[in-house]
């Protein structure tokens, strides 16, 4: 097989979709949420307490694969990111979730509705800008996964991280259907050779991750509030309410595909 094109393009994220959509760009790494004007119902990931390979068994990451390139024309290769959830980190110790009330955070959309239901403000605030944000007090925590805050120098203005964590970060890597399309058979499979070792490589990466972020919390003093095990559920629940009301029947779907 021979083929070549640019690998990586720098561009704004919020940019990316479009690019796929015309041509310019074969391949991206990038949320559903991204996408989400066009194909509505892809978030449903981000929400799926299942690991990667039982979405796959199940059925739904070929529903999702059809569902991508029929609504965008983009063929869904693989995804990385699931197992990885979201927390709540605050600037203060909380002793309950009613403690929440009124606390401005810096959010996405993705959640927003979840940490409105628990009385909270919420900004989307872009990343680089919130760390300025919590210095300043304008906002008193922040919605992100369990890795990474360390990154960004949050740790030195966090004090709780509420567990367990919900949803699931999820990064989709999809080609330009075009570009899928003109590939023989041999460039195909090499592409899913590869992704398909991916998938066996990123539980041993998660895992060092994870005991990285532990470590680096524990350092920065950050304790850890435990809001219960309905919390994740309370989460899921409300986002596949807003999917429902996107496309009832396929919510319904693919809740089926995706929730144990």
């Amino acid at each position: 097989a021979s083929f070549s094109w640019t690998w990586s393009v720098r561009m704004p994220s919020r940019q990316t979709n479009s690019p796929m959509r015309c041509g310019p760009v074969d391949m991206v790494a990038i949320p559903p949420g991204l996408y989400k004007q066009q194909v509505p119902l892809s978030n449903a990931q981000d929400i799926s307490n299942m690991p990667l390979a039982e979405q796959k068994d199940s059925g739904a990451y070929d529903y999702l694969r059809e569902m991508t390139m029929e609504q965008m024309g983009s063929y869904l290769l693989t995804t990385f990111g699931d197992g990885v959830p979201f927390h709540i980190y605050l600037n203060e110790e909380i002793t309950s979730l009613d403690d929440l009330e009124g606390k401005r955070v810096r959010s996405s959309p993705l959640y927003t509705a979840f940490f409105q239901s628990l009385g909270l403000t919420t900004t989307n605030t872009p990343a680089p800008e919130t760390y300025t944000a919590l210095e300043r007090g304008v906002v008193d925590g922040y919605g992100w996964p369990t890795w990474g805050i360390q990154d960004l120098g949050w740790e030195k203005y966090t004090k709780t991280r509420i567990d367990p964590g919900f949803y699931n970060v999820t990064v989709n890597i999809l080609f330009n259907g075009d570009t899928w399309s003109e590939f023989t058979d041999e460039e195909r499979a090499l592409v899913e050779e590869a992704a398909a070792w991916l998938d066996a490589e990123l539980p041993k990466f998660n895992e060092a991750q994870f005991e990285l972020s532990a470590q680096v919390q524990d350092e920065a003093g950050v304790t850890v509030f435990d809001a219960g095990a309905d919390f994740a559920t309370t989460a899921q629940d409300i986002y596949w309410q807003e999917l429902t009301e996107v496309d009832a029947e396929g919510a319904a779907t693919l809740r089926e595909m995706l929730q144990k």
